[in-house]
């Protein structure tokens, strides 16, 4: 029972206030590491919003070569998104003045696409795959390896539209995503 009634010195009180303080200190550097360790593992799929629409305005702003821009910011999407498959469709006056880049140009694939985002209401640009309603709209989706949709508008007309297959790792595109996503579409 006398163990509990310990007596220490000044010195070894001082010793144990150093040892609890260097403790604290070195938590917080601890602590961010292990943050480093597993975000690296398990958020790897988490991005900040506000840099990728500040990094897309940069790319708008300094690009004015149509193709340079649609590759830039498809190199932005992916980096961003990591979709296995990403491409972009805009319309021409005809089908020679189409710009179709990482999408097919099969008339039957583009009219499908089509016909499916006719489907999205006007307010709404982002379309994922899985709030599809029509099974065979999906299935047909899930085949060409579509799992978002984003509708490119303009002034009521419609000016393409930019795919993205499956998440690298399985995720779902989520709230955060689509609005991304639609606030992308709308500064092109």
């Amino acid at each position: 029972a006398n163990f509990l009634q310990l007596e220490l010195t000044f010195a070894q009180d001082a010793v144990l206030v150093t040892i609890i303080m260097f403790g604290a200190l070195v938590f917080q550097y601890v602590k961010k590491i292990a943050e480093a360790i597993s975000e690296r593992f398990f958020y790897q799929n988490r991005y900040d919003p506000k840099l990728v629409l500040d990094q897309f305005s940069e790319i708008v702003v300094h690009n004015i070569e149509l193709r340079v821009l649609i590759n830039h910011g498809l190199a932005l999407v992916s980096a961003t998104f990591k979709p296995e498959t990403v491409g972009i469709h805009l319309f021409g006056q005809g089908e020679r003045d189409a710009i179709s880049i990482g999408v097919s140009s099969a008339k039957e694939t583009l009219d499908y696409i089509k016909s499916v985002f006719t489907k999205i209401p006007d307010d709404e640009v982002v379309l994922v795959t899985e709030a599809i309603e029509s099974v065979e709209d999906w299935k047909q989706l899930k085949k060409l390896n579509i799992d978002a949709l984003v509708v490119l508008r303009s002034s009521g007309s419609t000016l393409g539209f930019i795919v993205l297959g499956s998440k690298q790792g399985g995720a779902s595109y989520n709230k955060v995503d689509t609005t991304v996503l639609g606030t992308l579409a709308n500064e092109l």
